[in-house]
């Protein structure tokens, strides 16, 4: 446990080691029991970002009135990302045969994965009834299926560009599940302000054309 918690400070060796792990966090080298559960805070994390950048902005031209969902979805997600949480800080300070961490874990993906097949069923559902059932034609640049990935490539590289600056600003001395936690918060607001703009223009719905 010393030795997990013990070496916080990503390190450059000779052969540049340690650089990938300053630009991609999650990666945990000296501890691959915790990758797992940082790799999975983190898609609940961008996953609930995008989820929310749906429910507010791309009904927002719907012939019928949508109030948006707001804390109710991130009540949804809550259960799933405080458990793999859990699972994140059980990896760090307990043994790696601890029936108790394993059962943590165990539970915090089941959990995980049953909320994740849920969100998009949730947001569909709450947008059901609000357009005519075939949606406009929609440019390419505003076309949710393709500006999706692309915007979370972007705002995964943003946030390995937080994380980088904030290893440059701290001297080096920032331990690692802080630059996790920069490079996490950095790329779940980046990948909900870059798709905010695209959704909100994206057009869901004809114009009702007289009467």
């Amino acid at each position: 446990m010393n030795a997990v918690i013990g070496s916080g400070r990503p390190t450059v060796g000779a052969a540049g080691g340690r650089v990938g792990e300053i630009l991609w966090p999650q990666l945990f080298r000296d501890a691959p029991r915790v990758r797992s559960a940082a790799y999975g805070l983190a898609g609940l994390v961008l996953e609930l970002s995008i989820g929310m950048a749906f429910d507010t902005y791309y009904w927002s031209d719907s012939n019928w009135t949508r109030h948006p969902l707001g804390w109710p979805l991130a009540v949804w997600m809550a259960p799933s990302i405080w458990l793999m949480s859990g699972a994140l800080a059980g990896a760090f300070t307990a043994r790696r045969d601890s029936v108790p961490r394993r059962s943590l874990s165990g539970l915090a993906w089941m959990v995980s994965v049953i909320t994740s097949l849920g969100l998009p069923l949730v947001l569909v559902v709450s947008g059901a009834d609000l357009c005519e059932t075939i949606p406009p034609t929609v440019p390419a640049y505003l076309e949710p299926a393709l500006m999706v990935p692309v915007c979370l490539a972007a705002s995964l590289a943003i946030g390995s560009l937080a994380a980088a600056g904030a290893w440059a600003v701290t001297r080096h001395r920032i331990h690692r599940v802080a630059l996790y936690a920069v490079w996490l918060a950095t790329a779940g607001v980046s990948v909900f302000l870059l798709l905010a703009p695209i959704l909100a223009a994206s057009p869901t719905c004809s114009p009702i054309v007289g009467g």
